[in-house]
């Protein structure tokens, strides 16, 4: 592969240098941690940024990684991967190639491909890891363009965070106030080359469209107009932290029920409506735009959020109503509304066979998680974990999805419940019910959620000096069942 040429002329060794100087500083911002991902498309921005931070993680002692997302558009995407494992071997790291298929979810393929590579990202990231990508001014200053232009809702116009949360680790932009100008300088002074992604230029693609006739446009007309841009974003950016650190403060400030909701905006993707409710309308929509936010999805179009009020929060009790946008889900069962990142249904994964021997282990199941270990007798009751009797002999656990007409006898003389009556005294949405782990031992379901344990397996089944039952061992199996972090 050829060194890229620069279409601009070179600014001066003298100024090449000093651009280095400032790319260089920004690192200390960077967040601590013992494990780096950098996003690595191959492209200017993310290959200086490669060659700069690499040497300055290694030498701090983390572990660091570049992670290179083939979307497979492009008769050269082969070459661009070829060419970042290529650059990671002369840096001393690894280069992970992550293949994904792009398809649009009614936003765009530009939103859908964004969307893959997201994902890709936070598969690879550890917990407490930070990711590092390479956006910059202009980067920034193109997307708050797109943004007016798509009328999104005000606090869009913020811009791109410099954090934010991904997964269990964190997100960082450290050149969001460097301009690419800078970053070619230093590409040309030590003689750097790069791939060019020939869509780059292809003027059907917004971003393109924005960068390569809009912006000089507005520049030719008002040579203040980029910098009335970013003062704009800088304003929204207050107002959002202002407005974030308000709705939180009178939330904790709030009697029960509605400080319940302070700290379902830090944490999770259920909403109770019954503390919702009792806000007005205004406060309803502030805390609802603050737990999106807080959760990290898209925010939704105006005509999109005045839906929630008109279809989801005024629907009888006993439906389960459903907004989407893009690869958003807004749902409601009973009176909790429910926020995913990827359709529910469509995580519906296969059976596990789990030797006894290999635990204890953490098992990934869709969007769930099986913490499982072996124990020599029950502990204390737990309001999240449950202990199950190990058949004699027995060798291997089976982790599964329903199949339809299981049934589960949970208490001693009491005849066998279906799993649709459980579920539903349980109050699990619809939705789960397809997707969540039930645990066989044997041929025989033994568990299938937190406090439905078969009664034959239960410690209740047994005396308070645990003595042994027919059939049974003397080694129990706890279960704890966790939502995975990226859900």
């Amino acid at each position: 592969m050829s060194e890229t040429k620069l279409a601009a002329p070179f600014s001066s060794p003298h100024v090449a240098r000093q651009s280095e100087e400032v790319l260089l500083s920004s690192f200390a911002d960077i967040p601590t941690s013992s494990h780096y991902l950098i996003a690595l498309s191959g492209g200017l921005d993310s290959a200086v940024l490669l060659r700069l931070v690499v040497p300055v993680l290694l030498k701090q002692g983390a572990t660091v990684q570049a992670v290179h997302v083939h979307h497979g558009y492009s008769r050269n995407a082969d070459t661009w991967a070829r060419y970042c494992q290529a650059l990671c071997e002369q840096l001393n790291i690894e280069c992970l190639i992550e293949r994904v298929a792009v398809t649009s979810d009614g936003e765009g393929w530009e939103a859908a491909a964004r969307h893959a590579r997201y994902q890709a990202f936070q598969a690879h990231l550890p917990v407490g890891g930070v990711l590092l990508l390479a956006h910059h001014h202009d980067d920034q200053l193109e997307t708050l363009v797109m943004r007016l232009r798509q009328s999104k809702n005000t606090m869009s116009l913020a811009g791109i965070p410099k954090s934010r949360r991904l997964g269990g680790g964190l997100l960082f932009r450290p050149w969001l106030n460097i301009r690419r100008r800078q970053l070619e300088d230093v590409a040309v002074l030590h003689a750097w080359d790069w791939v060019e992604d020939e869509s780059n230029q292809d003027s059907r693609f917004t971003r393109n469209w924005v960068r390569h006739f809009l912006l000089p446009a507005m520049h030719e007309l008002d040579q203040s107009a980029e910098q009335k841009i970013v003062d704009l974003a800088n304003a929204v950016g207050r107002l959002k932290s202002l407005t974030a650190r308000l709705v939180k403060a009178v939330l904790l400030c709030a009697p029960e029920p509605l400080a319940v909701l302070s700290s379902a905006l830090l944490s999770s993707k259920r909403l109770s409506m019954l503390p919702l409710l009792q806000l007005s309308e205004e406060g309803q929509r502030l805390v609802m735009r603050e737990w999106f936010e807080s959760q990290h999805v898209r925010q939704p179009s105006a005509s999109i959020f005045d839906r929630i009020w008109t279809e989801l929060l005024t629907a009888s009790v006993d439906a389960s109503p459903m907004l989407r946008w893009g690869s958003t889900t807004l749902r409601r069962y009973e009176n909790t509304l429910y926020l995913f990142e990827t359709a529910p249904e469509h995580l519906v994964p296969e059976p596990i066979e789990l030797a006894i021997e290999a635990l204890p282990q953490q098992v990934s199941f869709g969007r769930f998680c099986l913490h499982l270990a072996c124990a020599d007798k029950p502990e204390a009751r737990s309001n999240d974990i449950d202990y199950l009797c190990l058949p004699e002999g027995l060798q291997y656990v089976r982790i599964a999805v329903r199949s339809g007409g299981e049934k589960l006898a949970t208490n001693a003389g009491a005849g066998s419940t279906s799993l649709k009556k459980l579920f539903t005294l349980q109050k699990v949405p619809p939705w789960e019910r397809s997707t969540r782990p039930l645990l066989w031992l044997g041929d025989r379901l033994a568990w299938v959620g937190v406090g439905l344990t078969g009664y034959e397996f239960s410690p209740d089944n047994l005396s308070d000096s645990y003595a042994r039952v027919d059939g049974a061992s003397n080694r129990w199996l706890s279960v704890r069942l966790t939502i995975n972090a990226s859900h």
